[in-house]
């Protein structure tokens, strides 16, 4: 009898849990050769930066509804990140405001006039690979404290070398950050599907991005100059400012995610509510006219800024 109970409660315990395929959503960005990728469902796209150098998508956990007992409020939602690292990238640094380098100090000569002081900089640092990405990027070449260790090889794969590697953030409140990525490298360069939450998440937050690292489906990127240049065409009918920053901007942002355009902002969003997007857009520039008034530059400023709505 005792036995019976123990099967009929196991049977009800795998009815009654979500099939391993409900938990993901299957995507397609060509533009960033990826053929498809299967995020967590509960991850949502969050736009990435224009001018990011690396990630390609980003995706952020949902916060738990505090009207739902289904799931635990965290104290960090885990983030889960798509790199796409280049083999012979070389990441230069900004000396200067708007990447130009500074003045050099200056010193007097014999003859009472200033020279200007040879100062020695720094080359660039290389990012090439995960590590690379690691100390450089993430660990801000050694201000924060990010470590990596490789913990083995991953699916076998026919054109690509695969890898799985922990990491080790740092404390925060009493809470350690730590990691958890799947490589992909070719000659090319190295995808990586790079997860980070607290310590206490990381075997449930595994279990998901292990699935998603594991199946990724990598092409060559195609399309992205095509649509490119069918908005360029259309910025410069309309005469709109910046169109390359713009175009920046479309080509980072991730689905369900979408961009309208006003004279000096593009809006990024993510909301049906399209009385709420038209206020906003409306009272940005509102809000920019007045302050131009109040506080005029000193020189033409005609910067287009991004504005995120959730």
């Amino acid at each position: 009898m005792r036995c019976s109970l123990a099967a009929l409660a196991l049977t009800l315990l795998f009815a009654l849990a979500p099939p391993a395929a409900a938990q993901f959503k299957k995507e397609k960005h060509p533009d960033k050769g990826i053929a498809s990728i299967e995020r967590p469902r509960l991850f949502d796209p969050v736009p990435v930066q224009p001018g990011e150098r690396f990630i390609q998508l980003y995706y952020k956990e949902r916060k738990a509804d505090p009207k739902r007992k289904s799931r635990t409020a965290r104290r960090f939602y885990p983030e889960l990140f798509v790199l796409d690292i280049p083999r012979d990238v070389v990441v230069p640094t900004t000396p200067g405001v708007g990447g130009t380098p500074p003045e050099e100090p200056e010193e007097e000569g014999e003859d009472g006039k200033k020279k200007k002081k040879k100062k020695k900089r720094k080359e660039p640092p290389r990012i090439d690979d995960l590590a690379s990405y690691v100390e450089h990027v993430l660990g801000g070449s050694g201000k924060i404290s990010w470590s990596l260790k490789e913990v083995g090889p991953g699916k076998k794969e026919k054109t690509h070398h695969t890898r799985v590697w922990d990491l080790k953030g740092p404390k925060s409140g009493g809470n350690r950050f730590v990691g958890w990525a799947y490589t992909w490298e070719d000659k090319q360069r190295t995808v990586a599907v790079l997860g980070i939450c607290l310590q206490q998440d990381v075997e449930e937050m595994r279990r998901l991005w292990r699935r998603t690292g594991e199946r990724l489906d990598l092409i060559e990127a195609v399309g992205s100059d095509t649509e490119s240049q069918k908005w360029l065409r259309r910025y410069e009918r309309s005469g709109t400012s910046h169109p390359e920053f713009r175009i920046g901007v479309r080509k980072e942002r991730v689905e369900p995610w979408k961009a309208e355009d006003t004279e000096n902002f593009i809006v990024v969003y993510n909301t049906k509510d399209k009385p709420l997007l038209r206020k906003v857009m409306r009272d940005l520039e509102l809000c920019r006219e007045q302050y131009m008034e109040l506080f005029p530059p000193a020189e033409n400023f005609d910067a287009v800024s991004t504005v995120r709505i959730c």
